[in-house]
Formats: C-alpha cells, structure tokens, sequence
C-alpha cells in the first residue's frame, strides 16, 4: 500500500486529489484537529497549530514505513530496523509527542 502511495504522490496526485483526499485525509483531518482544540481549550495540550501538528505526525509515520520497504537490504536497514524496531519506534515518537526533545528547564 506504501508503494501505491507513493507512487500516486510522484505522479502528480492525480487520484490522490480525487479520492484521499475527500474521502480519508480531510475528514481525519477534521477530527483530529478539533480533538486538538477541545483538548487546548481545556488546557490538556500546548499551543500548537493543530493541522500541521496532525500533518508531521501522520508524515513521520508514512515515512518511517516507506523507509521499511524502500532501504531494506541495506547498512541503513542494519542500524534502524533492529530487535523490536517498530516498539522502540512507537515509544520514541510518543515520548517526542509528549516531551518533546528540549530537556526540561528547571
């Protein structure tokens, strides 16, 4: 599915426009973005511009899969796609969504 994807992406987008769009990215896009709203109204989340951040988490995901079928077979898979790889991934990018990746200021 990655490929296909992808592929449609490099292409133009020309089904990607007609189809994904309407249909799958613009009402998850809705949701989620006024689920980061409330939750900043009520002070559960930090100003943020809610459309970009749900873009960079969704494209951080799309990219680390597209990674896992693009360089596997090379030293780049060697060094990311080790033992538990999508567990380790899954922690390190809620502990980025969370925390962030400042240390804490005292």
């Amino acid at each position: 599915m990655i490929k296909i994807f992808i592929r449609e992406i490099a292409t133009g987008g020309k089904y990607f426009k007609k189809i994904t769009i309407p249909i799958l990215i613009l009402p998850g896009m809705k949701r989620i973005t006024e689920m980061f709203s409330r939750g900043q109204a009520k002070g559960l989340f930090k100003n943020f511009e809610p459309a970009y951040t749900m873009m960079q988490m969704v494209g951080s995901i799309v990219f680390f899969n597209m990674l896992r079928t693009t360089i596997k077979d090379s030293p780049l898979a060697d060094i990311i796609f080790q033992e538990n790889y999508l567990e380790r991934y899954t922690e390190n990018l809620i502990k980025i969504y969370t925390g962030g990746i400042l240390p804490n200021k005292r």
